[in-house]
């Protein structure tokens, strides 16, 4: 059986949110990924509360929870650029700081984060988001790196730069999985940058006892790689977080990660995951582009079934607060549903 989950992301209202799940259910769609991750605790809360107004009640549906655990990227806080637009300019140097009094102090082209420390390497590229931006480390000292934009591109708030973590108490996650475990529906929960199977083993802590959830960690780094065995030992499965992945890992070493992922998987019987980018560029395409069809049939080899599609634009807010174009979604997805549906069968 072929499994589908669309990710839903920029949640807002329940309104708006209960208008995309009845999409979901009109295409018979049951399972939907929310990446919790994106959000400062204080959101999540919010966040939370408008789950709970609309899935309370609905047991006939699945979530995928991306889950801040047991670490999260460090992402934008707060800028201050040169240009209005948000623009980083290829070739203009920048300030990256995960303190406050420096990032009022510089003012000029300055990134506050939210990591518990930041770090990096003289020389050394450190990647914006999902590698649609590139910095060089020009220079460290503490609480600041100088970095070089080695392309121009849009920068955001919420968006990651990949030179730190952010850490959070485990009594923060306790308050926030007992709110999530009353839900009716079923959960997995999407650990972030799991290293080896005792965070597991601690997030499984972190749950009530009686727990029916999931537990399935995203494997993202070269040292989840190296204890791929004994993760997926503690595991439900995986997920192949390719963006993450790419990122992580030397380009060349890529296929042979994935392999090494697959296999072991498959030796322990536990479910492999895909997700990233799938059918990306298909919403405007009655048939894909001839790269994603092939990345369907590589999955498909795989014997994997499951697959989690990116977050749609027409699946999110505009700054109205309401869903863009809520048919043209459906339609949209529906055609993506239909093709997996042939290649993955």
């Amino acid at each position: 059986m072929v499994v589908i989950t669309q990710t839903i992301n920029y949640i807002q209202t329940a309104e708006q949110l209960e208008k995309i799940v009845s999409a979901l259910e009109s295409l018979d769609l049951y399972t939907i990924r929310i990446n919790l991750s994106k959000h400062s605790i204080s959101e999540l809360e919010k966040t939370i509360d408008v789950i709970d107004s609309v899935f309370s009640l609905k047991a006939n549906f699945t979530l995928y929870l991306d889950f801040p655990f047991p670490k999260n990227k460090s992402r934008i806080e707060n800028l201050n650029l040169e240009s209005n637009d948000n623009i980083i300019r290829e070739g203009t140097e920048y300030i990256v700081t995960n303190n406050r009094l420096v990032f009022d102090k510089i003012k000029k082209n300055t990134i506050l984060l939210n990591a518990d420390s930041i770090n990096s390497d003289i020389g050394e590229t450190i990647f914006y988001a999902d590698g649609e931006g590139m910095f060089e480390t020009v220079s460290v000292s503490p609480h600041q790196i100088k970095m070089k934009a080695l392309n121009t591109f849009l920068v955001r708030e919420g968006k990651s730069i990949m030179c730190g973590y952010k850490i959070e108490k485990d009594e923060v996650f306790v308050n926030i999985l007992y709110r999530l475990e009353r839900l009716k529906c079923q959960k997995k929960y999407l650990l972030s940058f799991v290293n080896n199977s005792y965070e597991i083993l601690k997030f499984s802590k972190l749950l009530s006892l009686q727990s029916d959830s999931n537990i399935i960690p995203k494997i993202e780094t070269t040292e989840a790689i190296r204890n791929i065995s004994q993760i997926i030992q503690v595991s439900d499965g995986i997920i192949v977080a390719r963006g993450d992945l790419a990122l992580n890992l030397p380009l060349e070493n890529l296929a042979k990660a994935m392999d090494s992922l697959i296999e072991t998987a498959r030796k322990f019987e536990k479910r492999i995951i895909f997700c990233t980018d799938i059918l990306r560029n298909m919403n405007d395409r009655i048939i894909p582009e001839r790269s994603e069809l092939f990345d369907l049939i590589y999955i498909s080899k795989c014997n994997c079934r499951d697959i989690i599609l990116p977050a749609s634009i027409n699946f999110s807010y505009d700054t109205e607060l309401v869903v863009k174009n809520i048919n043209k979604a459906k339609e949209q997805l529906k055609n993506k549903i239909e093709l997996i549906e042939k290649i993955l069968k």
